[in-house]
């Protein structure tokens, strides 16, 4: 079962423990927002050219989130998936926000200084405001899953959570709000293999092909940068934070005995690549 999210091994979604302390960020890494600041960051990288019948999608994402490890941790997360980032960590900060800024989505933790985050989920629906919510939260009660989505919440995913699944159901709910997009926006070919990102499938010359949700992830993000060679250590930080020795090996074994063995290509004491010709 994949591990739950982190950047690196000093920050984990777990725990809330660095809450109070003032860490100091890595090395090229965005600081981390004082409770009074907010910090807008953009893509790490331009995201990539988009190929005819391809889709990248590129968010623009208010995050509201008090804990400092998990601010990170996800906002490397959204840089390396080609996404802008402006992480709130007060309530009242993230409303000034809306006001002044348009946003794609929002990621509400509702544990924050200056209130509760389902008051300010309140708030937006009050001023009918239509930005897609998605609530992160370690509050994993029944009652408090209807109440969030009685309030207005599009979603709710209990801490610790995995990358695959948080960005699946943020373009989820994107999705929903902007209405449909067309399926040849959703769909990669290469070869006889085919990615439908709309609807999560993946099929080889018509058979459907049965991924776990961290194989089809590693899949898609190969998929999308077919042609390039993706090192280990980008394909861990994007899909396997957290992961441990030989954790993508099996994987890329397990994808390999699945779609083909020629399909994913190993380019020795580097990482592994999808040629855009592969059969």
């Amino acid at each position: 079962m994949p591990s739950p999210i982190a950047a690196n091994a000093e920050y984990s979604l777990h725990g809330e423990s660095n809450r109070q302390q003032p860490l100091s960020p890595h090395k090229g890494a965005a600081a981390f927002p004082p409770r009074k600041e907010t910090v807008k960051i953009g893509a790490a990288r331009p995201a990539p050219p988009r190929r005819p019948g391809c889709y990248t999608p590129d968010m623009k994402i208010l995050m509201v989130e008090d804990d400092l490890s998990i601010g990170r941790a996800l906002l490397s997360v959204f840089q390396d998936n080609g996404h802008g980032v402006v992480w709130c960590r007060m309530a009242a900060h993230a409303m000034e926000q809306m006001t002044a800024e348009h946003f794609d989505a929002m990621l509400l933790d509702l544990g924050l200084p200056d209130g509760d985050g389902t008051d300010l989920l309140q708030a937006i629906r009050a001023r009918r405001l239509s930005l897609p919510v998605l609530i992160i939260t370690a509050r994993d009660s029944l009652e408090d899953r209807l109440k969030g989505f009685d309030l207005g919440a599009d979603d709710y995913l209990i801490k610790p959570f995995d990358i695959p699944e948080l960005l699946v159901r943020l373009r989820a709910i994107v999705r929903r709000a902007s209405g449909t997009v067309e399926r040849s926006e959703q769909l990669w070919q290469i070869g006889e293999l085919a990615v439908d990102e709309g609807c999560m499938q993946v099929t080889r010359a018509g058979a459907v092909v049965a991924l776990s949700p961290t194989e089809y992830a590693l899949l898609l993000t190969l998929v999308k940068q077919a042609g390039r060679v993706l090192t280990r250590a980008d394909l861990e930080r994007r899909v396997l934070p957290h992961s441990e020795g030989q954790t993508l090996d099996v994987h890329i074994y397990n994808l390999r005995r699945k779609i083909g063995e020629r399909m994913i290509r190993t380019v020795r004491g580097v990482g592994y690549v999808i040629q855009r010709d592969s059969a």
